[in-house]
């Protein structure tokens, strides 16, 4: 670039000094240019030897960028309150049949276990006694399914 530059200052010479403010501004701008181009590239060897010292060595620089990363990680978040708005909305209900639906008789509301032959005993469940039910009822659930698939697998 310099070389360019001494050239247009012999061509040019008869032209007003401006030509040679320019050609200074323009020799001082390569400079510049040269010692930033030289700065990136101590900069771009930092950022990598810094990278291979947190990863335990030198490997591809990540294929995915953070932004990429944040965007998964807000698309998850999403997707995590949408399912718990959704399980509370089955909590809730659960827990207003257990604790609050009115009853004349009752403290709380009830389950009746049995057949709907009369004759036949029946358990009242309700409470603490339901909630026990029902999870003996889903884990007994989850052993038939698993026993199921276990046995056609």
């Amino acid at each position: 670039m310099s070389d360019l530059i001494e050239r247009l200052r012999n061509q040019l010479g008869f032209v007003s000094g401006d030509v040679n403010e320019a050609a200074d501004r323009l020799e001082a701008d390569a400079a510049t240019i040269e010692r930033l181009t030289a700065e990136h590239g101590t900069a771009c060897k930092l950022v990598a030897d810094m990278h291979a010292a947190a990863m335990g060595g030198v490997i591809l620089g990540p294929i995915r960028g953070v932004v990429e990363d944040i965007a998964d990680l807000r698309a998850e978040r999403d997707r995590l309150t949408a399912e718990v708005a959704a399980r509370r909305e089955y909590a809730e209900r659960y827990l207003w049949l257990r604790d609050k639906a009115p009853s004349s008789t009752w403290r709380h509301p009830v389950v009746c276990e049995g057949s709907r032959d009369l004759g036949d005993a029946q358990t009242f469940l309700g409470g603490d006694t339901l909630d026990a039910a029902i999870d003996a009822a889903r884990t007994a659930s989850t052993v038939e399914a698993t026993t199921k698939e276990n046995d056609h697998g």
